[in-house]
């Protein structure tokens, strides 16, 4: 008796090589002599592989599972526990289909993505994606990225979603829903909002404490004010007893917390950091990495940008510029047309006005210096280019 061993701790048991491919087939299942199973595939248990299905590569059909019609499973993928795969649909990659999920019609299931529980997928199901309970996916609907789809949730028609997202209860996503935040028990047509940032209405709510529309992606506490105006999207955090308010935006993956205060039509985005009691005002904009906190000031038409730090009692406004790796702290200013880069350190009751420049270190200048650029120590005429 021919035996093989299938690496599933049950030792070498009767076997033999399917007429049509050449892959090892346990006497136990059961493969039509119409369906492929390819020299290195395998299929064990009292696994079914019927019609003209095909296993490809190093796939494994087992358990109790089924491949059937013209359905693929290939590459390193794997079918087991009491999963069906049958129509057009393609298991491949690293994929794994159990349980007694059903996989079906057109759909792909790719990359790490995993299908179980009692799911029904005639969609796509990607990258590192989880489908299972009684979750449906439809013949249009995308799940991909590291999002999950459970309970009795329903994704369908072109309904997309991603990221880290979480659906679950008896959430739907349909139509152009596009879904990439935490959402269950909807099972209405979603709020949206229009954040004019170029991805058209997404899901949000409007804050509890101002009434402010929030992103489902973003996270606000409800200590935090939205006043009616501002907007908070993306991955953008608002927490604590911080206020963004006016026509101000927190967006990106910005974080605004504590007592913080954001106002008029400023911007906090990127992965900037305004902290404990730092107002940000005006048109002023922090962005990039940069860290606003303490009890620091940003305003009127000022930029914050790149990792630099302002902190302390430090003021920035009129138009100046803050940038690079600098840091502004103390009673320091810098306003008019300044601009401050590089590794510089302003501090103490350093002012920087006019039109200077600096890009090194400076404590306690002569306030009296206008127009001027600091190098290497030493304060020098601005030098026109003209």
């Amino acid at each position: 008796m021919t035996k093989f061993d299938f690496n599933d701790g049950n030792g070498p048991v009767p076997a033999h090589e399917h007429t049509n491919g050449g892959g090892w087939v346990a006497d136990t299942a059961m493969v039509d002599a119409t369906a492929y199973v390819a020299y290195n595939a395998r299929v064990y248990g009292k696994a079914n592989v019927l019609g003209n299905a095909q296993v490809l590569g190093k796939a494994k059909v087992y358990g109790n599972a089924e491949v059937s019609g013209k359905a693929w499973v290939y590459g390193d993928a794997e079918v087991y526990g009491n999963a069906r795969v049958f129509g057009d649909a393609k298991i491949s990659d690293n994929a794994e289909v159990f349980g007694d999920a059903w996989v079906s019609v057109n759909a792909l299931v790719r990359d790490k993505a995993r299908v179980g529980g009692d799911a029904l997928v005639y969609g796509k199901v990607s990258d590192n994606a989880r489908v299972f309970g009684n979750a449906l996916i439809g013949i249009n609907a995308l799940v991909h990225g590291n999002a999950w789809v459970f309970d009795n949730a329903r994704v369908s028609d072109n309904g997309r979603v991603f990221g880290n997202a979480r659906v679950s209860g008896k959430t739907r996503v349909s139509g152009k829903d596009l879904v990439y935040g935490d959402i269950k028990d909807v099972d209405k047509p979603m709020t949206k909002f229009d954040f004019k940032d170029g991805n058209g209405p997404v899901p949000a709510k409007q804050h509890s404490k101002g009434g402010g529309w929030v992103a489902d992606t973003a996270s606000v506490e409800a200590t935090a004010y939205v006043g009616p105006d501002a907007k908070v999207y993306g991955r953008a955090k608002v927490y604590g007893d911080a206020k963004v308010y006016n026509k101000a935006k927190v967006f990106g993956n910005a974080l605004v917390n504590g007592g913080t205060k954001v106002s008029g039509n400023a911007k906090v985005s990127g992965k900037a950091v305004v902290s404990d009691d730092a107002k940000v005002s005006d048109d002023a904009c922090v962005y990039g990495n940069a860290m606003v906190f303490d009890d620091a000031m940003v305003s009127g038409d000022a930029w914050v940008f790149d990792n630099a730090c302002v902190y302390g009692n430090a003021r920035v406004f009129d138009d100046a510029r803050v940038y690079g790796n600098t840091e502004v702290s103390g009673n320091a200013r810098v306003f008019h047309n300044a601009r401050v880069f590089g590794y510089a350190r302003v501090y103490g009751d350093t002012e920087v006005s006019g039109n200077s420049k600096v890009f090194n270190d400076t404590k306690e200048v002569d306030k009296t210096k206008k127009d001027r650029i600091f190098i290497n120590g030493k304060w020098y005429e601005e030098v026109n280019d003209d």
